[in-house]
């Protein structure tokens, strides 16, 4: 055997695209100048359409365990040189590849096949042209795979806690799995029973749930586990959707994977989800034994967060096998239309699968930004050939666009982004724009959102919107146009306001601060009366400023699926809660100021309550939210006797308050939904007088416009040049709103005349 050689060595070139290399597995042998036996393997070319039985494996490039761990939970490494002979020569190879390897052969199974294929080894990752190559076999290759053997990594001290609260909710929600789009209500159903607050309480899960008790150190170790680096990878999604059959492996213990996605549906459906985050988390550690052992790892933003990849995982894996929306194709009329019309139907709902992929695993960990686009656009040919919907000669009818793997990354995201939105004929997609200060490349079109990474903020989700209803189609030129050098998107529709004021709290500002400021945006809304006009005018639902501003800042849903009907009752209560929380909150970012000058305080009666009260000299700054309660009309659910009954509460009972505050405590729905909602985004207020809430990086003199073809209202801000050669004016899209009272097609008029834009 020859010394330490580079890798690129070790390959002979492809005769032709459809060619693989397959890896054998030889075992250990030990090298001169090497002190412990190390693997060797050896490299065969095959035709992928005539290639042996082989498995397939899923693993991660980087480290594979949660490193944010610390000392306390992560398992001693054991020393070792990450170097494998292959073909006589020995090369290097990252550590986790090498603990995949090595549990493939501490771990023999005679139903494994005696070859198996790796992304790292069998490509020669230096060939860019073959790497392009081989990314468009990817989807035949997985789905020809006897089995895809998922390798989570290594083993630490909080697995068999995760595994064990794994097992519990997968019991829960083993019913919870839905089979079809039409099937989610049955599967919601099944858990239905259980409450969010029920995963605190360790009576119900044993006498009303019939389960062993989740312990908080199993619920933190679940997270830990969800949080592997593995389960927010973009090529996983392909990678496990197109398998034949998973075999999953953590360290040396096998891990169900029907059981990983009936868990995750229970969380999902249940509510529990809430839990995962990193405020919940660390509310629940508060004062116990837990905040130092998971610590490091609870304090880590990005650490703690990734456990909600899973669950998006999880629903992309499920709704692959969910077949596509066609129930169109059983009626007369398509049945005698020609084929030309069925495959322009079908495209359609590819390209609306796309697009839900698209926006579902967006910002997954890729090494390249090129594959949070590429490793779906596998499942999304492979989803076409499902049904056998489109026969192999129509096949580039169904690829969304042409593009290769090597071209520039913001060409990449603005074709798939164009031919989507073609194709659907509509501007959903829009809706997934990303702000501003999120996008990692700047230099992409404002229309087109960045792939590779998170939403942020999250998309407006209620499926009932419909601010554009009565406006047609956007226009679609066949071929991209472009203006200065970038793809622009020509569209048309109808300025409803420009933002005249806006909430100026920064990101990092407290919730009684940021809602302080929120109500001072409202106050200036026209009177209850004016109100009660625009009510008549354009049917929309409240009557009063303070009704206005809850509505709006949960964007008029507590669930964000599920519209908020005229019945004010629930959403009163839980607003008025959630002001409270937010006022008696304020008194802790006053404290300095209060040590400072307490001589006020001796001359009350009741300390506590004082504190609250709006006389208090330390707390102007929360004024505003007492102006919005106090101009309420008589008879208003939202009225300053509520509010002080809620400070009341509050006061005598702190732990409620905290609960509260903190959610999901008895009155802890509005925060929940208020900061799925305003996360990356801000309150608006219109020289029409309408409030919205909108993209974080929006400005005063910027305009709120409902465009044709899009559900939900979009922020624009006019461009330097104001119009292009032909006319037509240039704006730059920043992002999607809520604005109360025009989200049913209110706002548009019977004889609408709509202008031309270009987005740029």
């Amino acid at each position: 055997m020859s010394g330490l050689a580079g890798i690129d060595t070790i390959y002979r070139k492809l005769p032709s695209p459809r060619c693989i290399r397959l890896l054998r597995i030889h075992g250990r042998a030990r090298v001169s100048g090497m002190s412990d036996p190390i693997i060797t393997i050896s490299l065969d070319i095959v035709d992928l359409d005539k290639a042996p039985l082989f498995d397939a494996l899923s693993y991660t490039w980087g480290t594979a365990v949660c490193e944010e761990l610390g000392l306390f939970l992560l398992l001693p490494t054991r020393e070792t040189q990450n170097i494998l002979s292959c073909d006589g020569i020995i090369i290097p190879i990252r550590p986790n590849l090498h603990d995949a390897l090595d549990m493939l052969l501490d771990t023999k199974d005679e139903t494994r096949a005696d070859f198996i294929w790796i992304d790292a080894l069998c490509i020669n990752q230096q060939d860019s042209e073959e790497r392009a190559s081989q990314v468009r076999l990817m989807d035949g290759l997985y789905s020809r795979a006897s089995s895809v053997i998922v390798w989570l990594g290594p083993a630490d001290l909080t697995t068999p806690d995760a595994l064990s609260a794994l097992d519990k909710l997968a019991f829960l929600g083993r019913d919870a799995i839905p089979l079809g789009y039409d099937d989610e209500q049955r599967a919601k159903a099944s858990v239905s029973h259980i409450r969010t607050d029920d995963l605190l309480n360790q009576e119900v899960h044993t006498l009303k749930l019939g389960i062993e008790p989740i312990t908080l150190h199993e619920w933190l170790s679940l997270i830990v586990f969800f949080s592997r680096p593995y389960f927010s990878r973009v090529w996983v999604i392909q990678e496990v959707t197109l398998a034949r059959h998973i075999l999953m492996i953590c360290g040396r213990q096998q891990v169900g994977w029907e059981s990983l996605i009936a868990a995750s549906f229970c969380i999902l459906y249940t509510g529990w989800q809430h839990f995962l985050s990193k405020e919940s988390c660390m509310a629940l550690v508060q004062n116990r034994r837990e905040a130092t052992v998971f610590g490091p790892f609870l304090s880590d933003d990005k650490a703690c967060n990734r456990s909600v990849r899973m669950l998006s995982l999880a629903a992309v894996y499920q709704s692959f096998s969910m077949p596509l929306r066609l129930d169109f194709m059983d009626t007369p009329l398509f049945q005698n239309a020609p084929r030309e019309r069925e495959l322009l139907v079908l495209w359609s709902e590819i390209a609306w699968y796309a697009a839900y992929l698209l926006q579902d695993t967006r910002g997954s960990g890729a090494s390249n930004p090129r594959d949070n686009v590429f490793a779906l656009l596998g499942i999304v040919h492979a989803k076409s050939h499902l049904d056998n919907l489109i026969r192999e000669n129509e096949c580039r009818l169904v690829r969304l666009v042409d593009i290769s793997y090597n071209d520039p990354i913001n060409f990449i995201y603005t074709m798939i982004t164009r031919n989507i939105l073609r194709v659907q004929r509509n501007l959903r997609l829009l809706e997934c724009r990303e702000t501003s200060v999120e996008r990692s490349f700047q230099n992409l079109p404002s229309w087109v959102p960045d792939f590779s990474v998170g939403q942020a903020p999250a998309r407006l989700t209620v499926s009932a919107f419909s601010a554009s209803s009565g406006l047609g189609k956007p226009p679609f030129p066949d071929t991209p146009q472009t203006y200065d050098g970038y793809f622009v998107l020509p569209v048309r529709g109808f300025c409803v306001g420009k933002i005249v004021d806006k909430d100026r709290t920064l990101r990092w500002e407290s919730p009684g601060r940021r809602y302080n400021e929120i109500c001072r945006v409202a106050n200036d809304l026209p009177s209850s009366p004016e109100l009660q006009q625009a009510k008549a005018s354009r049917q929309a639902s409240a009557t009063s400023r303070a009704e206005v501003v809850a509505r709006t800042c949960i964007a008029n849903a507590f669930d964000g699926v599920t519209e908020i009907g005229e019945e004010v009752t629930e959403l009163a209560s839980e607003f008025i809660h959630h002001l409270a929380g937010c006022i008696a909150a304020t008194v802790a970012d006053y404290q300095e100021d209060i040590r400072r000058d307490s001589s006020w305080l001796f001359r009350a009666v009741d300390h506590t309550k004082l504190l609250m009260h709006k006389t208090n000299p330390f707390l102007k700054p929360r004024r505003h939210m007492w102006r919005l309660i106090e101009q309420e009309p008589a008879g208003s659910a939202f009225s300053a006797a509520a509010l002080n009954k809620a400070l009341s509460m509050f006061t005598d009972q702190p732990e409620l308050q905290a609960a509260t505050y903190n959610g999901p405590g008895p009155y802890g729905n509005y925060r929940g939904a208020a900061n799925y909602v305003m996360r990356q985004r801000r309150v608006f207020r219109t020289d029409t007088g309408l409030l919205g809430v909108g993209p974080d990086d929006l400005k005063i003199g910027d305009e709120a416009w409902v465009l044709a073809g899009m559900d939900t209202p979009a922020i624009l801000r006019r461009g330097k040049g104001m119009s292009t050669g032909s006319g037509e004016a240039r704006c730059e899209f920043l992002g999607a709103a809520y604005v109360h009272g025009i989200m049913h097609g209110e706002a548009v008029p019977e004889d609408c005349v709509m202008t031309d834009l270009v987005l740029v």
